[in-house]
C-alpha cells in the first residue's frame, strides 16, 4: 500500500517546493496537496497561469521520485456573506478539479456543505449537498478526478463535538448511492470519527471497499481535533487497521497528522516527517498482516 502525507502544515513555513522535498526524502510514495489557500485571493492557484504552476510542481515532484495522488479542495470560505457558494466557492473548487487533472491527481477530497447546525437541519443539509456535489460530477468526469466527500463534525456552543454531515455511516452511505456515481466516493476521516465517541472501524465496515478510496490518517483526544501521530490519542489502531484489512482497501493510506509538527521548530520538521512515514510502514504492516490472517 502507498503511503502518503499531505501538504498543510508544511506549506505554510516552508513553500510548496520545499514541503515537496521534505515529504520525498521522508520516504513518502506519494503526496496529497492541500489547496486550501485558494480560498485566498493572492494564491498562485488563483492567478492566471495556475495550470504552469501546477505543472511545475509536477515535474518537480517527479525528479525527486515522488507523484501526487490526492488533492484536498479548499473549504473555509464566507460563508455567511451571500452567494459565496456559487460565485467562490463553487468555481474554485472546479478549478481545483482542473489543477488535479493537470497534477496527475485522481481523487480530491471535497468536504460537505455544513455551515449550518446539523442537528436542527439534517434535512436541508441532505438537499444542499445533493444538489452541491451533482454541480460538481460534471466536472469530475471531465477531468477524470473522483470526489470524495468526508465525514465531518461540528462544535456545540460548549465546544463539545457533535454529529455533522455524513458522521453517520447509513446516512453516508445512502448518500453515496443516491449520488450513484464511479466519481463520488468515501474518505474516511479517522479522527474526526473519533471525535464522536466512534470507533472508524465501524465506518470502514459500513462504507466497505467499493465506497471507501481515501483516508485520513491521524489521531486525537476526543476533545478536540488534534491531527497529530498515531498512538498519542483514543483510537484503537488494531481495530482501525483489521477494518481495512476486512474491506480490502485498496487507495492510499493518507495521513493528515499536520498538527503534529507544530510541536517541533521547522529544522526538525524533517525527523518528524519521517516519523510519520515510519508510522504509515507500521500500521500498513498491520493491515498485511490481519489479511494474512483473513485469508
Amino acid at each position: 500500500m502507498k503511503i502518503s502525507a499531505e501538504t498543510l502544515y508544511l506549506r505554510k513555513y516552508l513553500g510548496d517546493r520545499e514541503t515537496i522535498r521534505v515529504l520525498a526524502e521522508a520516504g513518502f510514495d506519494c503526496i496529497d496537496y492541500t489547496m486550501d489557500h485558494m480560498t485566498e485571493e493572492d494564491s498562485p492557484l488563483n492567478a492566471p497561469d495556475y495550470r504552469e504552476y501546477a505543472a511545475g510542481l509536477l515535474s518537480y515532484a517527479k525528479e525527486l521520485g515522488v507523484t501526487f495522488h490526492q488533492a484536498h479542495a479548499p473549504f473555509e470560505f464566507e460563508w455567511e456573506k451571500e452567494n459565496v457558494l456559487e460565485n467562490i466557492a463553487v468555481p474554485r473548487i472546479i478549478r481545483c478539479l482542473e489543477i488535479a487533472s493537470v497534477m496527475g491527481i485522481d481523487t480530491v477530497i471535497v468536504h460537505p456543505l455544513h455551515h449550518l447546525v446539523y442537528i436542527y437541519n439534517q434535512e436541508q443539509i441532505w438537499d444542499m449537498n445533493m444538489k452541491f456535489y451533482r454541480t460538481l460530477l460534471p466536472y469530475a468526469e471531465k477531468y477524470k478526478v473522483k470526489l470524495a466527500l468526508e465525514n465531518m463534525f461540528q462544535f456545540n456552543k460548549r465546544m463539545s463535538p457533535m454529529p455533522d454531515a455524513f458522521s453517520d455511516a447509513g446516512r453516508f452511505v445512502r448518500f453515496l448511492d443516491e449520488l450513484d456515481s464511479p466519481y463520488a466516493v468515501a474518505c474516511v476521516d479517522v479522527g474526526h470519527a473519533c471525535m464522536l465517541g466512534e470507533e472508524p472501524a465501524k465506518l470502514i465496515r459500513a462504507l466497505g471497499h467499493d465506497r471507501l478510496k481515501a483516508l485520513h490518517i491521524h489521531d486525537n483526544d476526543a476533545v478536540l481535533d488534534r491531527h497529530t501521530l498515531p498512538y498519542l490519542g483514543k483510537i484503537d489502531w488494531n481495530q482501525t487497521m483489521k477494518a481495512l484489512a476486512e474491506i480490502d482497501y485498496d487507495g492510499v493510506f493518507t495521513f493528515e497528522a499536520f498538527l503534529f509538527y507544530a510541536n517541533f521548530e521547522p529544522d526538525f520538521f524533517p525527523t518528524a516527517a519521517r516519523w510519520i512515514h515510519d508510522m504509515g510502514v507500521y500500521l500498513c504492516e498491520k493491515i498485511e498482516r490481519f489479511k494474512s490472517r483473513k485469508d
